[in-house]
């Protein structure tokens, strides 16, 4: 590999490492443990949020975390004491407490299906051993 080539690896991979640093400290990467947010969010999807910086919003996916547990929910409205009402697509109500700003995170930009795609994975690994016992 010559000089001038070598050098303009460095240089990517120096870009590279200066966006991921970037990244860490503007985004959050969670994986999601409930089904509260079916079907916008599954269980074991990857949300990527972007760190607390703006009040949420009505209708916005927020990460919220409070007494060590963290979870997503969809803002339902900002009260006028600056509090928000969330509730999860899949419940029929709203949450019974409003939460206080302080306990959110972030807000949702991205909801990576890898809860859907274990699931598709596993129902196909199940037909593959019905197939396979079927033409033993």
């Amino acid at each position: 590999m010559g000089t001038r080539r070598r050098a303009a690896s460095l240089l990517v991979d120096g870009i590279v490492v200066v966006a991921c640093v970037v990244a860490s400290c503007l985004l959050g990467v969670s994986a999601v443990a409930g089904g509260s947010m079916e079907p916008a969010v599954s269980r074991w999807d990857l949300v990527v949020y972007r760190k607390a910086a703006a009040r949420p919003r009505s209708g916005q996916l927020v990460m919220l975390g409070r007494r060590g547990h963290a979870w997503v929910h969809r803002v339902v409205r900002v009260t006028d004491r600056g509090t928000i009402v969330t509730r999860g697509d899949a419940n029929p109500i709203p949450d019974l407490e409003e939460t206080s700003t302080a306990a959110v995170r972030g807000t949702v930009v991205a909801v990576i299906p890898t809860g859907r795609l274990l699931a598709r994975l596993a129902s196909w690994g199940g037909r593959a051993r019905l197939w396979s016992q079927s033409h033993t």
